[in-house]
């Protein structure tokens, strides 16, 4: 980019921020719905809509991430528990975090850790911004910062494009933070960064957060109440040795019971009551002999030439 243009840019930028505006062109996606492979056309849940914004907002939004990132790390406004979107951090963490509770549950004579796994609904998409700014000022994020995210957030729309068919643009209605936005993950964070802290005042109970995929323990036999909302694609998983009481393990979550499973896929990994882990190694064993055959199989040697002073493919 010609160094003009850099310059004009970065005047949009420091315009934008320092007034705490935000060019209403910004606020607009444009989604496209991509279909799903192997799903038949004609159903909504077939297509996975992609939110696509404005390369010179994905530019400030950039350097806000940055500044907001560093401000809330350096200050310690996220917890512990939360490993996603974060530098250095990794599902890794939070699968080891986990297996070693449940490791040492199963090591002790009749231990037991009841896990429940469940991501939240909608979760980018129902993000409360009054909610979210007073979080963010309560961290220390006041100032032209907190006007320029005040004003990012609101009063944005969207539109699907499919093919050269556009339809109208429809308001988010004060909700949710933006797909396909850098600065979203960090607001996010944010939003779900005193989950862990309340939940963990009371003894025994564990928490594992990565983005919207949550995962909530308690190890011992004494009592816990945790109320959680949003039910919905749970599972109940008791990693013990012991037998299972009459009736089965008992959790609920809003008055709803939740199923008990005898396996969870958690952050990519599957574990089972016993914590074997055979379910998650016949998973990949599976792929990595079809990528082992393909490896395998002879391939016909290529042959060059010179041609014009260079090797060319015969």
């Amino acid at each position: 980019m010609p160094s003009e243009a850099l310059q004009s840019l970065l005047g949009i930028c420091n315009r934008s921020y320092c007034e705490g505006t935000v060019p209403p062109q910004w606020k607009v996606a444009r989604v496209v719905p991509i279909p799903k492979i192997g799903k038949q056309p004609s159903e909504l849940s077939s297509w996975r809509p992609i939110s696509l914004l404005s390369c010179t907002s994905k530019a400030m939004e950039r350097v806000i991430t940055d500044r907001l990132t560093w401000h809330l790390e350096r200050n310690g406004h996220l917890n512990e528990s939360q490993a996603g979107f974060r530098r250095g951090r990794s599902t890794t963490d939070n699968l080891l975090v986990l297996t070693t509770h449940i490791r040492a549950e199963l090591a002790v004579k009749k231990g037991i850790l009841l896990a429940v796994f469940f991501d939240v609904k909608g979760a980018f998409d129902s993000v409360w911004h009054e909610g979210l700014l007073l979080k963010l000022a309560r961290a220390g994020v006041t100032g032209k910062m907190l006007r320029w995210l005040s004003d990012y957030l609101s009063g944005r729309g969207y539109y699907v494009q499919l093919g050269h068919t556009k339809s109208a643009t429809t308001t988010t209605a004060g909700r949710g933070v933006p797909q396909g936005s850098t600065v979203s993950p960090v607001l996010f964070n944010v939003m779900m960064a005193d989950l862990a802290p309340t939940l963990t005042k009371q003894r025994g109970i564990g928490v594992s957060i990565f983005a919207d995929d949550i995962a909530v323990w308690y190890r011992g036999s004494h009592k816990a109440n945790v109320c959680i909302l949003a039910p919905e694609k749970t599972s109940l998983v008791p990693f013990t040795r012991r037998l299972a009481p009459q009736g089965g393990w008992q959790v609920q979550l809003g008055g709803i019971t939740i199923q008990e499973a005898s396996h969870v896929k958690f952050l990519g990994m599957t574990l089972d009551k016993g914590l074997t882990l055979n379910r998650h190694v016949r998973h990949h064993q599976g792929s990595l002999f079809i990528e082992a055959q393909f490896l395998a199989q002879p391939r016909k040697p290529r042959l060059w030439r010179q041609q014009g002073g260079k090797a060319a493919p015969i």
